[in-house]
């Protein structure tokens, strides 16, 4: 069952848009909860997207039992870009299609799924209130992995599609924080992956540079899958074939 809502944010000074599945047939158990950054991805059909009650209804019982609470981003790509920014930069952008100055909202976003988004789906299902993953592609996998370094009490579980962190790479590294308390992580990567701003060596090296550092700061190298995608773009026609594995990696322990 998909709900859809309109929830206010004083943090970003507008209502966000989030979508609400529960499989039929987890109905009336408490489940562990996916914040998913990008959220119409999930309920879109075909290669732009990859339509996950779709999914479950043609493969029963082949996904763990969770609940995925999609967030929508602003129709603006500015907009979105800078609300999935954790930080604030200028760039040189030399005729790239990309603005000179993000000033990032990824803070006042992740504070509302703090503070807002996350006790209203706490109080409107049945949840496991202290099972949380987060995730995202792109941009939106930026602001899950900075998530999850601030909060890692709260967020337990990491699911990185095609992660945007080269532009970023040297504040997410400032960033104090620890995964020591991350149960899994998924993240992948295609060896075609490029950004508007990125060449594919960029964000391969990128990629690769956060996976060490995850390590590095206490993540289980046994509980850390990263996954190189042949030919894989920066596309959800890339993603959506790993998704379901992705899937059954962070929530494992749920199968």
């Amino acid at each position: 069952m998909v709900t859809q809502h309109r929830l206010p944010s004083p943090q970003l000074g507008r209502e966000v848009t989030v979508r609400v599945y529960r499989p039929e047939r987890a109905e009336g158990r408490a489940l562990p909860v996916l914040y998913f950054y990008d959220g119409d991805v999930l309920f879109r059909h075909g290669a732009a997207g990859f339509d996950l009650p779709g999914y479950d209804a043609a493969h029963p019982g082949a996904l763990p039992l969770f609940l995925a609470v999609g967030i929508v981003p602003p129709g603006d790509r500015w907009q979105r870009t800078a609300e999935l920014a954790p930080f604030t930069k200028a760039f040189d952008t030399r005729g790239a299609d990309f603005e000179p100055v993000v000033h990032g909202r990824g803070e006042a976003l992740l504070s509302w799924v703090l503070d807002d988004l996350k006790p209203w789906v706490d109080a409107q299902e049945c949840t496991v209130a202290e099972d949380t993953a987060l995730g995202g592609m792109s941009s939106g996998a930026l602001n899950a992995m900075y998530g999850a370094m601030r909060h890692g009490d709260v967020f337990r579980r990491l699911l990185l599609h095609g992660p945007a962190f080269n532009l970023w790479l040297s504040e997410l590294l400032a960033t104090e924080g620890s995964f020591e308390q991350l149960r899994y992580c998924y993240m992948d990567i295609g060896t075609e992956d490029a950004t508007r701003m990125s060449a594919k060596e960029d964000t391969m090296r990128s990629a690769l540079r956060m996976r060490d550092e995850l390590l590095a700061r206490g993540m289980d190298a046994a509980k850390l899958n990263f996954h190189v995608i042949p030919g894989g773009t920066h596309s959800p026609a890339t993603w959506r074939a790993t998704f379901p594995d992705a899937l059954r990696w962070i929530f494992q322990d749920r199968l």
